[in-house]
């Protein structure tokens, strides 16, 4: 081989380690992405537990479970901007519903309550 061949040889396997070194990155990447979304299923089932109790506006303020409702926060946004194509829209929405649109309406039936209760 004449060392034109060589180096063109030695480009190439080095292109082909890069590339292979690039899939398994974006590979570990993507279960990264799919772990972080799991970790917000499982916040967003025990913050379900928690609305579903009987006296959950009162469950609704306590410690834990704002930990765990500014837990779900945090990791949505991350989810968010990291991996925006993949589970950005899943994120979004998880983070709408878990974090705000819950709490607004369990609030809202509760104050129903009251005011039907009152008249």
């Amino acid at each position: 081989m004449s060392s034109k061949e060589d180096k063109v040889l030695k480009t190439h396997i080095s292109v082909v380690g890069k590339e292979s070194s690039l899939m398994e990155s974006s590979q570990i990447e993507a279960l990264k992405a799919r772990l972080l979304y799991q970790d917000i299923c499982r916040a967003a089932q025990h913050l379900n537990h928690f609305l579903l109790k009987g006296n959950a506006h009162k469950e609704l303020f306590k410690p834990h479970v704002l930990a765990l409702r500014d837990m779900a926060q945090q990791v949505c946004i991350k989810l968010i901007f990291l991996h925006p194509v993949d589970y950005g829209r899943k994120a979004e929405e998880l983070l709408w519903r878990k974090t705000c649109s819950d709490v607004a309406l369990l609030l809202l039936k509760t104050n129903r309550k009251h005011m039907d209760t009152s008249e």
